[in-house]
């Protein structure tokens, strides 16, 4: 009987290595961002399939607190319009570097800086499905437990894989939050609502299917959309009160760290016997965290490992 490992290398023998590209977005989350890139780098390389991963860098925080190239291979800098604009434009803007510059990229792995992927495994198996099912998107809804319709709630953004020939194609991004938002901007306030990314996220998904198949009719809409898509039910519920205030912040048993406690996401960590780098050791092993994700404290000069042999390419 194969491994779970050998049972990868045996599927991805028998089809040709698909190419995988890595956004990374970034406000202030900076040793987030860094411990990231190095777990990439160092853990995921480990995999044959995510060896030589390409990691797009979208970051819209000061120039001080990230002056140049880490680990990543582009580093696009972007304007901070506010919270959810500013993500929303992070993420355009990453895909968009992918199109451009990257456009035989197959699959892109969409992380949040703070999101942390410690066993690759579990990538490689999305991927996987994704291939096998012919599916377009990985993704899950944003909701809790009595809200699980990700096109009703939205879709989460901090960790979502999307095939890049056909979200360009079909014209998935940009997401045009902006535009929505003040189109409809009378109603919502009337309402009182907010204008969430994640559900803006899942209309454009929506109209993206209605572009490339014409649905013969309403009722099989759903079934048409839901079949596009890659359904990480085992990564649900995100949220775990009806108000969607409190998250839940890890999945042992997906290697899927979010937290935004340092304490707490220090003790996660230190239950992997994986490859750190200078900023993951430095992490691991510190007694307090004063410094960690406050650029306006570390933001000394970003400098290469001298060990590592990926070697940087152009800055954006």
């Amino acid at each position: 009987m194969l491994s779970y490992a050998g049972y990868f290398s045996h599927i991805f023998m028998n089809f040709p290595h698909p190419t995988i590209g890595v956004l990374i977005y970034t406000h202030d989350r900076v040793h987030d961002a860094r411990i990231n890139m190095e777990l990439i780098r160092n853990l995921w390389s480990q995999s044959e399939l995510l060896r030589d991963v390409c990691i797009v860098h979208a970051f819209n925080g000061k120039e001080a607190w990230w002056p140049s190239l880490y680990l990543e291979d582009s580093l696009v800098r972007t304007d901070n319009p506010g919270h959810y604009e500013g993500a929303e434009l992070l993420v355009n803007e990453g895909v968009r570097t992918f199109q451009n510059k990257y456009p035989t990229i197959d699959y892109v792995i969409v992380l949040a800086s703070d999101t942390w992927c410690v066993k690759p495994a579990y990538i490689e198996h999305l991927i996987k499905e994704m291939r096998t099912q012919h599916t377009v998107l990985a993704t899950c809804a944003w909701g809790d437990l009595t809200q699980q319709d990700m096109f009703y709630n939205g879709m989460a953004l901090d960790f979502f894989i999307i095939d890049l020939a056909w979200a360009t194609k079909h014209h998935l991004f940009p997401m045009r939050y902006k535009a929505f938002a003040d189109q409809y901007e009378e109603a919502f306030m009337y309402q009182d609502m907010l204008v969430y990314p994640e559900r803006v996220f899942a209309l454009r998904f929506k109209q993206a299917v209605m572009h490339e198949l014409k649905i013969p009719s309403d009722s099989l809409q759903r079934s048409i959309l839901e079949s596009r898509i890659h359904h990480m039910l085992e990564r649900e519920p995100i949220h775990i009160d009806e108000r969607n205030t409190e998250r839940v912040m890890y999945w042992k048993e997906l290697g899927i760290l979010t937290h935004h406690d340092a304490h707490a996401k220090q003790q996660a960590l230190r239950e992997w016997n994986i490859p750190l780098g200078p900023e993951g050791r430095r992490f691991i092993r510190a007694t307090t965290f004063d410094y960690f994700n406050n650029p306006t404290l570390s933001s000394k000069k970003i400098v290469i490992p001298p060990n590592s042999t990926h070697q940087e390419k152009q800055s954006h």
